[in-house]
């Protein structure tokens, strides 16, 4: 009788045991902020211009990297100087990829607006095309690869291939090219 009210004991309280098995937690938040113990900002998760962002920040409280996803669901990895300034962004999009070095762009840009920033080089593949595009901080341009150029006289428009270079002056005028 012992051994039977030892094992009923003993099996009673694996029932127990096994329904305090961990639960799953979600927690809910508009925002979240990671501090070191100092109580200094190295992260934050949070929404950006309708879009979620991850920004990671330096001691010094700089955001120095974040990730993103745009309102139209495209990826963005950025990096940014000590100043806090844009330096590198890496994009993904529907129809290809764009990497863009910059020598530092003094707030938070948008892909669209980071490549139009002067003194820039940008490497895409997008839509079966491919370039390498370079910007001084003048405005005169060069373009390796895939580009649309326009005839002034007729206004129509042609694209070069991926062997092909091209360079502008600062009003996009073509100043020599090859093939």
């Amino acid at each position: 009788m012992k051994r039977i009210g030892a094992l009923a004991a003993l099996i009673g309280g694996s029932l127990l045991l096994m329904g305090q098995a961990k639960t799953s937690r979600t927690v809910e938040a508009e925002s979240f902020v990671l501090k070191d113990p100092q109580g200094g900002l190295r992260a934050t998760l949070d929404m950006w211009h309708g879009s979620p962002m991850l920004r990671l920040y330096d001691k010094s409280g700089v955001a120095r990297a974040w990730l993103s996803v745009s309102g139209n669901g495209e990826p963005g990895l950025t990096f940014c100087d000590a100043g806090g300034n844009q330096m590198v962004t890496l994009v993904a999009t529907k129809n290809g990829a764009s990497l863009w070095l910059n020598q530092g762009a003094p707030k938070t840009l948008s892909f669209e607006e980071a490549i139009k920033q002067k003194g820039s080089i940008s490497l895409s593949a997008m839509n079966g095309r491919a370039k390498l595009y370079a910007e001084d901080s003048q405005g005169f341009s060069a373009v390796l690869g895939n580009t649309e150029l326009v005839t002034p006289k007729t206004g129509e428009t042609h694209q070069t291939s991926a062997a092909s270079i091209v360079t502008f002056d600062k009003d996009g005028n073509v100043l020599w090219s090859t093939p």
